[in-house]
C-alpha cells in the first residue's frame, strides 16, 4: 500500500512538472501571425512614435529665447533665409529680422520683439485662402459704400488708399493693414448703409447668387426701397434663395404695388387668380391687372 501510494505521489509530481512546462511555452508563444521579430519592431516603432512629436523636440532643442524661436520659425515659414530656429539672437537672425521689418514698413532695428511676432502673424494670415476670400467680400462692400479698391489684391496701392480712406471716413483707428477685424468691420458698415444694401442687393442678382441677394435685398426691402421689396415677393414665390412661401410673397408684392410697381401688381392679380398665399378673388385680380396695366401706361407716357 506505502509503495502504491509513493508511485501515486511520484506519478502526479511527473504530471504537474509538463503541465506547468507546456504554460511556460503557451506563454512565450507569439500570437498567431507574429513572430518575435514582429513583436521587437512594433515594440521599437511604439517607442519611436512617443518620442517623435516635433513640436516637442523642437521646442526642448531651443537653447535659447522662446519668442526668438517663434519668431524665427515664421520668418522661415515665410521663406526667409533662417539658417536655424535656436532661439538665438545670432548675425543671421538679426538680419533677417531687419529684411522683414523693411518689407513690412517698420523702422529696421533687428530686434526680436512681439510687435515683430504680430507682423508675421497677420502676414501668415494674409497669405492664406482664408484672407483671399475675405478679400474678394471686403472689396465688394467697399465699392458698394462709394469706395474705389480697384481690382487688385488689398496690398494693392489703390486698395491701401480706399482702405485708409475709409478708416479716417469712420474715425476709425484700424490702419490700412486687411484683417479679418477690418472686414468685419467693412461689411457692418455696408450693412447700416441703405444705398449699399441696394447695390449689393441687385449685384447678388444680377450674378445669380441668390441666398447672398437675399439677405441685402431683405434688408433694403426693410428700408421701404420698392425694387428690393418686389425681388424678396419674387425670391419668396420661387423659392430662390429661401424656402417657397407664397404668403410672404404675397406680402412683399403688395408692398410693392403698393408704392407702384407694376410687376409687383400683376403678381398680385395672379396670386388672387389662383388662391396662392391669399383666398381666392378674381374679382380683385382683375382689379390689380388692370392697375398694373394703367401704372405701366402712365410710366411709358402713353
Amino acid at each position: 500500500m506505502h509503495r502504491r501510494g509513493g508511485l501515486r505521489c511520484l506519478l502526479s509530481l511527473l504530471i504537474a512538472g509538463v503541465i506547468a512546462l507546456q504554460g511556460s511555452a503557451y506563454a512565450q508563444e507569439p500570437p498567431s501571425g507574429q513572430d518575435d521579430g514582429e513583436t521587437a519592431q512594433s515594440g521599437t516603432t511604439e517607442e519611436t512614435a512617443e518620442s517623435a512629436d516635433p513640436a516637442e523636440e523642437k521646442e526642448r532643442d531651443w537653447p535659447g529665447d522662446p519668442l526668438v524661436a517663434q519668431i524665427q520659425q515664421g520668418l522661415m515659414d515665410l521663406g526667409y533665409d533662417v539658417s536655424v530656429v535656436d532661439g538665438l539672437m545670432g548675425p543671421n537672425t538679426r538680419k533677417v529680422i531687419e529684411a522683414f521689418q523693411q518689407d513690412q514698413g517698420m523702422t529696421p532695428t533687428g530686434d526680436a520683439t512681439d510687435a515683430v511676432k504680430r507682423a508675421i502673424a497677420r502676414t501668415k494670415f494674409q497669405r492664406t485662402q482664408e484672407a483671399k476670400r475675405l478679400w474678394e467680400e471686403a472689396r465688394l462692400h467697399l465699392r458698394a459704400l462709394g469706395y474705389q479698391p480697384g481690382d487688385g489684391a488689398f496690398d494693392s496701392l489703390q486698395a491701401q488708399a480706399a482702405l485708409k480712406r475709409f478708416a479716417n471716413d469712420h474715425w476709425l483707428e484700424l490702419g490700412t493693414t486687411f484683417n479679418a477685424r477690418m472686414a468685419d468691420v467693412i461689411k457692418r458698415a455696408a450693412g447700416a448703409d441703405e444705398l449699399a444694401q441696394k447695390r449689393l442687393c441687385g449685384h447678388h442678382m444680377d450674378a445669380s447668387r441668390y441666398e447672398a441677394a437675399f439677405d441685402w435685398c431683405e434688408r433694403a426691402a426693410r428700408n421701404d426701397d420698392r425694387r428690393a421689396q418686389y425681388i424678396v415677393g419674387w425670391m419668396h414665390y420661387y423659392g430662390k434663395g429661401t424656402q417657397q412661401d407664397y404668403e410672404a410673397a404675397f406680402k412683399w408684392y403688395r408692398k410693392a404695388a403698393l408704392q407702384g410697381d407694376p410687376r409687383a401688381m400683376t403678381f398680385l392679380g395672379l396670386m388672387y387668380r389662383k388662391g396662392l398665399g391669399v383666398a381666392r378673388n378674381p374679382e380683385r385680380a382683375i382689379a390689380w391687372y388692370e392697375r398694373a396695366v394703367e401704372t405701366q401706361e402712365q410710366r411709358d407716357g402713353r
